[in-house]
């Protein structure tokens, strides 16, 4: 039975601990972090909780919180495991690729592209097929990785994420942005990331804005100066963090709007897994 004494006994369980203990298979264990072998961006920090560079998603020392995200459990069921000492079985894991995505055929390196922004990010394949015909996506190389460059091609301006094995960012200068939509300046939406500007038009579906990436933060103030000096109307569509509302103070000014969680491409994450648990 999952009470309150039971629960708050499962959150004072250390996440590295417990995962040492429970699916040791799982992981390449050190003194003081967890490494997954099959996600290697996924790090577990002894005392300081879990992060995936990858998927930019992170969390704290409780393994309740964990089970659920990463496992894509019930809270109760994630309480129950972690209650009764019971190992986890691999084929729990649910969210690596949904099952409402379609299988994608295509005989070039931009399977891998399709393979990461479809399958693992939830972007539509007819939204990443046009960008790919525009030449606003392609796919480079780094270090032997392959890697997705979203690309503007009138001011030269590039922003890259990795996609395999290790996490890469490159942000070509701070003075361009990455952008997709409508040509004409009366609407911007400013996002922090290309997937995130995607993402945000798969949620609103709204052709007739400018939906824009900054490649950052905080250090982008030149080039939101440079946004709002060009477009109509501009609202902030930065994330749902710290940093996200530290510049939206500084430009209280703007209209801002705000993902449930952390950023949109998560939100849009959410709603593709609510949508498939109701089918």
């Amino acid at each position: 039975m999952v009470t309150q004494k039971v629960i708050e006994q499962c959150r004072q369980i250390d996440l590295y601990e417990y995962l040492v203990e429970t699916e040791p298979h799982n992981w390449i264990i050190c003194n003081k972090y967890l490494k997954h072998k099959e996600h290697d961006s996924l790090v577990i920090t002894k005392g300081k909780g879990w992060i995936w560079n990858s998927r930019n998603l992170n969390g704290g020392t409780n393994p309740i919180d964990f089970l659920c995200e990463f496992y894509n459990l019930s809270f109760k069921k994630a309480v129950n495991l972690i209650h009764n000492h019971v190992p986890i079985q691999s084929n729990m894991y649910q969210k690596d690729i949904p099952h409402n995505i379609p299988q994608i055929k295509i005989s070039s390196k931009n399977q891998l592209i399709y393979d990461y922004l479809c399958r693992q990010r939830f972007l539509s394949i007819d939204v990443i097929k046009d960008l790919i015909e525009q030449g606003k996506i392609y796919l480079t190389q780094n270090h032997n990785f392959y890697n997705i460059c979203f690309y503007d091609s009138q001011s030269n301006h590039s922003q890259i994420t990795g996609i395999l094995k290790t996490r890469y960012k490159y942000c070509s200068d701070g003075n361009g942005y990455w952008w997709f939509g409508s040509h004409q300046k009366n609407r911007a939406y400013i996002c922090e990331s290309p997937i995130d500007a995607i993402s945000l038009f798969e949620i609103l579906q709204d052709s007739n804005v400018t939906y824009i990436s900054i490649g950052g933060c905080c250090s982008r103030k030149k080039v939101i100066d440079k946004i709002v000096s060009a477009f109509a109307e501009v609202f902030l569509a930065i994330d749902n963090d710290t940093a996200g509302n530290e510049l939206a103070i500084y430009y209280n000014h703007l209209k801002r709007i705000i993902p449930i969680h952390k950023d949109w491409n998560e939100d849009l994450k959410y709603r593709h897994q609510s949508s498939s648990l109701l089918k």
